[in-house]
């Protein structure tokens, strides 16, 4: 697994949504599939809610 910036993460974030969401599965399987750090996704999510992220 390799850390990503944050454009990365949205991009995946994206495919997640869109390919493995309505296939019902779930984010902890889709990070693995793809070799991506949940706990990086996470972070992520968290940040852009609270509005760190723009």
């Amino acid at each position: 697994m390799s850390f990503l910036n944050s454009d990365e993460i949205e991009h995946y974030w994206f495919k997640y949504k869109s390919e493995g969401e309505p296939h019902s599965t779930s984010l902890e399987s889709f990070c693995q599939i793809n070799k991506l750090s949940c706990k990086e996704f996470d972070n992520w999510h968290h940040k852009k809610n609270v509005g760190y992220i723009r």
